[in-house]
């Protein structure tokens, strides 16, 4: 008993990757496949349309506008300390407010999105979106969008987005083919989602400088475990009884053979102790 405890019992690293590849296999699954991308309304906190896990799930109407007659916002979504540096991260889709109204004038319109994501991992602020033309560009991804109601709109990506990231998240820049105009809020309404000049990296401010988003997706850091360590191996062996030649040392020399430590033959319990010449952790 004595010596299995000292094997001190350690998750398997197989088993975390084999966690990780069911994981992505399901989100995998949950991406459309044979069609476009649409971007849907309807979506709302917590209603699972995006599958999958979730990155960060806030995507909501109300607050502010901004808008841009050339389908280019002018900024950045920084979303910081959603994963470990080095983590390997799928974003499967994203969920955003869009006012779209065709009674309204500066409306969001017919057209494409592209949703640009980069890495904050540049720069000379660390986890911080220092600007597109400096930060490291993850990837893009399309959706289609149809004028109608004003709402939270969301998507599942054809291609996820896959990289190993080399900071703590990510940014998000967002541009329609044409008129684009979508919600954003004060700070207190969406913390962390800080909005960015999408090219010098500097904060919007104002009154509403955040933003209301989901991504659906999921961050997977490794753990790497040390190697399993006999503890006990070569340290003095003492025990209840000996059995002629059969001694205690046997017990930890590392052999499995028939020269190993024997009892006498008594109904009494039996033990075996190892003696560590300095308190050591099992």
């Amino acid at each position: 008993m004595i010596l299995k405890k000292l094997y001190a019992s350690q998750p398997r690293p197989l088993d975390g990757i084999l966690r990780f590849v069911f994981t992505v296999l399901v989100l995998l699954a949950l991406v459309r496949t044979g069609a476009a991308a649409t971007l849907t309304s309807g979506y709302t906190i917590g209603s699972g349309l995006l599958g999958g896990g979730m990155l960060i799930d806030n995507a909501n109407t109300g607050g502010g506008d901004s808008s841009s007659s050339t389908g280019n916002l002018g900024w950045t979504a920084e979303i910081a300390g959603l994963w470990n540096s080095n983590s390997t991260v799928i974003i499967s889709g994203m969920a955003l407010p869009i006012f779209s109204d065709a009674n309204a004038a500066n409306t969001t319109v017919s057209g494409a999105f592209t949703f640009y994501f980069y890495d904050l991992d540049q720069g000379t602020n660390a986890n911080s979106f220092d600007g597109s033309g400096v930060e490291t560009l993850l990837g893009t991804a399309t959706a289609s969008f149809t004028q109608g109601a004003i709402g939270t709109y969301y998507a599942v990506f054809d291609s996820p987005i896959n990289f190993t990231a080399k900071s703590s998240g990510v940014a998000v820049r967002i541009i329609n083919t044409g008129w684009i105009r979508v919600k954003v809020v004060p700070a207190a309404t969406a913390p962390g989602v800080v909005l960015k000049n999408s090219t010098t990296g500097v904060a919007i401010g104002g009154t509403n400088p955040n933003f209301r988003t989901s991504l659906a997706g999921v961050a997977f850091s490794p753990t790497i475990f040390p190697p399993r360590v006999n503890l006990a191996k070569y340290q003095m062996v003492s025990s209840s009884t000996t059995n002629g030649q059969f001694v205690p040392d046997f017990v930890n020399d590392g052999l499995v053979n028939n020269n190993s430590w024997r009892t006498l033959t008594v109904n009494t319990p039996h033990w075996a102790e190892i003696d560590f010449p300095v308190p050591v952790t099992i």
